[in-house]
């Protein structure tokens, strides 16, 4: 059974492309290495135009009509075995156990497949369902691609883009760019980056660095170049035409929103002044857009977070009720990772150094996300009037009011919360009820009916705890809507 692969090829100053590929076993005879061993070889279980045609008509149905003229080689480097001299490219999910890890090496070979643009790919991936037993036709590396399109249907969903402008030496075009600015958002491109299978590290010009590279960077750029690919086919093929204005080159930025095929035509100074009013409006997101020219987005391996942290029994003894919002850095790989803010101020080097991994800017980047939560809340203003601020205090109607109206804000702009077990959204809420008892003793002769008699009582319950009345009055005495118990 042949098997799709395939991966998103970035080039030059274009968008980029899927590059889909398919492989079978088959029985390839004995061979015998090139005379030439610098000579790049064929793939021998490479399909050939017409079983990968066979391959895609099987999965969905139907097979893009220019064909041929997509029909390319590329070059791949993948996991190979020599035996007796002779090295043959090993097959996806073949068991390596029992190879002799001496065989196997990193071998470049060259393969046919299939270049489809980002439109296509769109829809090659809108009709693969990963219900379907046909994805099982899907390597884990276009596995893995099906999921990052879905991951773009969701941030359309979730309105999670903004319009902008393409400026190229050779062509200035209409755009549209997904926005990372939430913790879900945020997250998921971390998880992304590790689960990358590394076989999508093999094409291009990425088989080709000579220096150690990055992984997780370059599995990034990946990332977000077919991201923002994806978002913007989806949207600039299914948006209704705008309205549109007489005034060029404006119009034709208008018009290109909803039309891939319009070019932005016009002056070079009228071009930047369309380009500078994008660039002042999108500043505040900016460092969370998915544009060519955005270096950060990857780079951003902590955000701020906030840990509520009650009061402890000794401050609870003493009457101090007060409750901690405490500032953190927090890793988005890792989420019980972080490094407090007193800690930060400590350091006054570029790069913070904790338990072996590195922080670059931690002051900076605290207080960047300090004074975009500035905005959001109150409170963490406040306590932005000291040099070097770690926390800031709130009583519990404030506690009730942050965790009710203000963290899931702070979550959708990109900033971690972080509450007590108990308090968290689905967490185990224990809320103020009532539990009723009842039971029923009828007389003799009596059958149990619905004129029968039944002896109930209420009783007052948080949680799964019984409160008695004299409880339930000091609680109202406390006037919060916060309470401890147990």
């Amino acid at each position: 059974m042949a098997t799709l692969h395939g991966s998103w090829i970035i080039q030059g100053e274009s968008v980029g492309y899927l590059w889909i590929w398919a492989e079978a076993w088959r029985d390839i005879g004995e061979t015998s290495e090139s005379a030439n061993e610098s000579e790049i070889r064929p793939h021998p279980f490479n399909l050939d135009k017409e079983g990968l045609k066979a391959c895609l008509k099987e999965l969905t149905g139907k097979i893009p009509l220019d064909f041929d003229s997509l029909w390319q080689t590329e070059i791949i480097t993948l996991p190979s075995q020599t035996v007796k001299k002779v090295t043959h490219p090993l097959l996806s999910g073949q068991d390596t156990r029992e190879l002799k890890p001496t065989s196997l090496s990193l071998h470049p070979w060259q393969v046919q497949g299939i270049r489809f643009d980002a439109f296509a790919a769109s829809e090659l991936f809108k009709n693969v369902s990963l219900s379907l037993d046909k994805k099982s036709l899907f390597g884990n590396d276009l596995q893995f691609f099906s999921h990052l399109y879905r991951w773009g249907l969701d941030l359309i969903v979730r309105r999670k883009f903004l319009p902008n402008i393409q400026v190229t030496p050779s062509r200035n075009q209409a755009c549209w760019y997904p926005l990372i600015d939430s913790t879900l958002d945020q997250t998921r491109l971390a998880r992304f980056s590790q689960l990358m299978p590394p076989i999508c590290w093999s094409y291009g010009q990425f088989s080709e660095q000579k220096d150690d590279p990055d992984f997780l960077l370059l599995a990034q750029k990946i990332i977000l170049s077919f991201l923002q690919a994806m978002v913007n086919a989806q949207i600039i093929t299914k948006s209704p035409a705008l309205n549109l204005i007489k005034e060029t080159p404006l119009q034709d930025w208008l018009e290109g929103l909803t039309n891939p095929k319009i070019l932005i035509t016009g002056e070079h100074n009228q071009v930047q002044k369309i380009v500078s009013a994008l660039n002042n409006w999108q500043l505040p997101v900016q460092d969370y857009l998915v544009s060519p020219d955005n270096q950060q987005l990857g780079k951003h391996q902590f955000r701020v977070c906030f840990v509520l942290e009650p009061p402890n029994q000794k401050e609870i003894l003493s009457d101090n009720t007060h409750w901690r919002l405490n500032y953190v850095l927090q890793a988005l790989d890792n989420a019980s990772f972080w490094v407090d803010a007193d800690a930060i101020w400590q350091q006054q080097n570029e790069q913070l150094i904790w338990e072996n991994r590195v922080i670059e800017h931690p002051q900076e980047t605290l207080l960047k996300g300090l004074g975009l939560a500035s905005r959001l809340y109150d409170p963490i203003a406040a306590s932005l009037e000291e040099s070097q601020p770690s926390y800031c205090i709130l009583d519990s109607i404030q506690v009730y009011e942050f965790i009710k109206a203000s963290a899931w804000q702070l979550e959708d702009n990109g900033l971690g919360v972080i509450v007590p077990p108990s308090l968290a959204s689905g967490g185990e809420t224990k809320r103020l009820g009532l539990q009723i008892e009842g039971k029923v003793t009828p007389k003799k002769g009596e059958r149990l009916s619905l004129k029968s008699l039944v002896q109930y009582n209420l009783q007052l319950i948080i949680g799964d705890r019984v409160i008695s009345e004299k409880d339930f009055k000091q609680l109202l005495d406390q006037k919060s809507p916060l309470v401890e118990i147990n």
